[in-house]
C-alpha cells in the first residue's frame, strides 16, 4: 500500500512540474526547421555527412525540473525532426543517473518518482554507481562503459550537463560539414569541445577542491591537470568510448570531476597506444559561454553567432549567484532566439557578434599553437610545446 502511494505522489509531482514549466517558458511550434543546415542562406553547397549521434545529459537524481524543462524544449524539438527524411545528423538522447546514495525516505520517494518517469519517458539510463556530485568520474566512467557494450551504432557521443542549452542545429552543421571531414578524423580516436589547461584547486574550502598529491604523476610540467574540455559539452568519437570502456580496469580513478578525469584518461590511452593508434583533441571555443550573472544588466559581452552551447542557465536545484541568476530569463531568451534564427545572439539581418549579459568560458591558452577546428594528436605534453 505505502508503494501504491508513493508512485501516486510521485506521478503527481512530476505532472505539477511539468505543468509550472509549461506555464513559464515558451514553448511556441514556429520552430526554425532542423536539418543540420545554417538557415541564413540558401548558398551552402559544402557535401553534409550523415551520422547518427547518442546525446548522453549527466543529471542528478532529484533534477526533476531540469528535466522536465529540457525535453519540453530542446529535446522536443530534436526529437520531433528526427522524424524528417533529409536530416544530416539523427540523434538519440538519454539522462544519465546514478543509483540512490542513501536508505531514508526521502530517498525512496524520489526513487518512486524516477522510476515513473523513466517508465513515461522512456530515455533514462540508472547506473551502479551512487548519485553523488564527488562520484561523478566513476558515474560517467561506467556509462561509457554501459555504451560501448549496449548503445554501440552511433558515430560519436555528445555529453551534456543537464543544465545546459545546447545549440543542435549549429552542433549538427559542424560535425556534419568540418569534424567529420577533417582529414585523418576516420582513423584517429578523437574528442572535440573547449579545452584548457587549469591548476588542481588546493584550498579545502573550494567544492572543486583536489588533493594534488593522489593526481602528481597525472599532471603535466608538475602544476597542471591534463588538458581537457569542460563538461558542459564535448565530443567523443564512438572508438573513444570503446577505448575507455576496454580499458575501464587501468584508468585512473582518483579525479573525481569528471572532465578532468576524462582528460586524464585520454592521455593514459594516448600514452599506451601511442604507437598503434592516433588519440586526437579537436580544439574549438565555440563549446562554452554563461551569463554574466553580476552584470544581468548592463555589461557587454560577446556572444558570437555560432556558440554551440550555453551553460548554468537553469536555476533549478542549483544556487547561481548574482541578482538574475534565480529565474528564467537566460533560458527563455536562448531558447526563443534558438527557435527564431538558430543562434543564441539576438536576431538580426546581419550577424551580431554582442549581446548583453553573456561571457565567455574559456581562451586559447596556447595562441596559435593549438589552431582551432584541427587534429591535435598526441598526450597533453606532446601537444601543448607552449608550455616547453
Amino acid at each position: 500500500m505505502k508503494y501504491i502511494l508513493f508512485c501516486i505522489l510521485a506521478t503527481i509531482f512530476i505532472f505539477i512540474n511539468t505543468f509550472n514549466i509549461k506555464k513559464k517558458v515558451n514553448l511556441s511550434q514556429n520552430i526554425v526547421p532542423f536539418i543540420g543546415k545554417r538557415n541564413a542562406n540558401g548558398n551552402d553547397i559544402i557535401h553534409l555527412k550523415h551520422a547518427k549521434v547518442l546525446i548522453g545529459i549527466l543529471s542528478g537524481r532529484g533534477n526533476f525540473k531540469r528535466r522536465a524543462l529540457a525535453r519540453k524544449t530542446w529535446i522536443r524539438k530534436a526529437l520531433s525532426h528526427n522524424k524528417i527524411t533529409n536530416r544530416n545528423i539523427l540523434f538519440d538522447i538519454v539522462f544519465i543517473l546514478g543509483s540512490p546514495a542513501c536508505n531514508l525516505r526521502s530517498c525512496t520517494s524520489v526513487t518512486s518518482a524516477i522510476i515513473e518517469e523513466k517508465k513515461r519517458f522512456k530515455d533514462i539510463i540508472i547506473l551502479s554507481t551512487p548519485d553523488t556530485y564527488k562520484t561523478s568520474a566513476m558515474k560517467m566512467l561506467e556509462f561509457y562503459k554501459y555504451v560501448a557494450e549496449r548503445l554501440n551504432s552511433y558515430s560519436c557521443l555528445i555529453k551534456l550537463d543537464d543544465d545546459t542549452l545546447p545549440n543542435l542545429d549549429e552542433i549538427a552543421y559542424k560535425l556534419s560539414s568540418t569534424i567529420l571531414h577533417l582529414p585523418g578524423i576516420n582513423d584517429a580516436i578523437w574528442w572535440w569541445g573547449d579545452f584548457r589547461f587549469q591548476k588542481p584547486e588546493h584550498e579545502k574550502s573550494n567544492p572543486w577542491y583536489i588533493q594534488s598529491n593522489t593526481l602528481k604523476h597525472n599532471l603535466v610540467y608538475e602544476t597542471f591537470l591534463p588538458f581537457f574540455a569542460s563538461g558542459w559539452g564535448h565530443v567523443l568519437s564512438l572508438k573513444l568510448v570503446f577505448y575507455i570502456a576496454n580499458e575501464f580496469a587501468l584508468l585512473d580513478n582518483k579525479m573525481w570531476m569528471e572532465d578532468a578525469a576524462l582528460g586524464i584518461w585520454f592521455d593514459q590511452l594516448a600514452q599506451k597506444y601511442q604507437n598503434e593508434k592516433q588519440f586526437c583533441r579537436i580544439f574549438d571555443s565555440n563549446w562554452g559561454a554563461m551569463p554574466d550573472f553580476k552584470n544581468c544588466k548592463d555589461k557587454m559581452k560577446v556572444c558570437q553567432s555560432q556558440l554551440l552551447t550555453m551553460k548554468d542557465i537553469v536555476p533549478y536545484e542549483r544556487s547561481n549567484v548574482g541578482p538574475c541568476a534565480n529565474n528564467l530569463k537566460w533560458f527563455e531568451t536562448s531558447w526563443r532566439n534558438l527557435q527564431t534564427c538558430n543562434k543564441f545572439c539576438k536576431c538580426s539581418a546581419q550577424v551580431n557578434n554582442i549581446n548583453n549579459g553573456y561571457a565567455r568560458i574559456t581562451q586559447n591558452v596556447c595562441g596559435n599553437v593549438l589552431s582551432e577546428g584541427m587534429l591535435h594528436c598526441g598526450d597533453s605534453r606532446q601537444i601543448l610545446s607552449c608550455f616547453t
